[in-house]
């Protein structure tokens, strides 16, 4: 799996597409010259010309971009998330990385795997971070609120935080839900990575 002091922590695959190579090609400068050289011409064409990869992973960054949204059909976002959050769960340890499920009741059916995986539970074991209701969500506020307060108001670099404490990963399928979390409001008013990233899908 991948760990905190990995460079791919937390990058999850969204697709496939074109990027362009990140390679530094090294050629001579061009140079003033009384005769043309077809080959130092082709050379410099070549050198100069981008060059694009077909068919490459397309990452995202959940440390680089700490509030996401997700726009589309409610089917094709559902998959959409279930791969991300297939990918989070199968690609890092639960100490490192814990995941919280803001879902109404009916689309957490869809996701009912979810609720047995230790990701969503604090290190006690006393508090799931699946809410489908503002009590719940309300509960796993007040916890997140005594986990990372003291970030949102005194915030240090995100090497620190991740020594610290796990990181952790908000899928937010419902609106209503989401908005009676505070804390999450102040988390997305940050500009600065807090150690909590937001995937809102509504």
């Amino acid at each position: 799996g991948r760990r905190k002091v990995d460079d791919d922590f937390l990058q999850l695959r969204v697709g496939r597409g074109r990027l362009p190579m990140l390679a530094e090609i090294s050629y001579p400068n061009r140079r003033f010259g009384m005769d043309e050289d077809p080959l130092e011409e082709q050379m410099f064409r070549l050198a100069e010309t981008p060059v694009f990869l077909e068919d490459v992973p397309i990452v995202l960054s959940l440390l680089e971009h700490h509030v996401c949204g997700v726009k589309g059909s409610r089917q094709l976002t559902l998959a959409f998330l279930q791969r991300l959050l297939q990918q989070a769960i199968f690609l890092h340890s639960y100490d490192e990385m814990k995941l919280v499920l803001l879902a109404e009741p009916k689309e957490l059916d869809k996701l009912e795997y979810v609720k047995y995986l230790p990701h969503v539970w604090d290190n006690g074991k006393t508090i799931r971070f699946v809410a489908t209701n503002p009590a719940e969500a309300y509960q796993i506020s007040e916890y997140l609120r005594a986990e990372i307060g003291g970030d949102l108001e005194r915030p240090r670099a995100l090497h620190d935080i991740l020594k610290a404490r796990p990181y952790y990963v908000v899928f937010a399928l419902s609106k209503r839900i989401l908005d009676s979390m505070e804390v999450m409001k102040d988390v997305m008013q940050q500009e600065e990575n807090c150690g909590v990233c937001v995937i809102a899908a509504f």
